[in-house]
């Protein structure tokens, strides 16, 4: 079970923000995006990855979500 699904079940998903953050992105692994030195593989090898679950009840969520979407690039 993941810790989502885990927090999911109990419940804890309704008042908890949740925010993961790494120095690098998810990225296409495979020899021929590499050997090719495709664009998309130097992208996705480098760009952080930044995932936030924000429960819809908090105060402000609309603007938050909103601020969020438009900030995301």
């Amino acid at each position: 079970m993941s810790l989502i699904d885990y927090l999911d079940s109990k419940n804890h998903l309704k008042d908890t923000l949740l925010i993961f953050m790494s120095d690098h992105g998810f990225f296409m692994p495979g020899y021929l995006y590499h050997l090719f030195n495709l664009n998309d593989f130097k992208i996705e090898q480098t760009l952080p990855t930044l995932l936030i679950n924000i429960p819809k009840n908090i105060s402000n969520f609309t603007k938050i979500d909103e601020n969020l979407k438009s900030n995301e690039n």
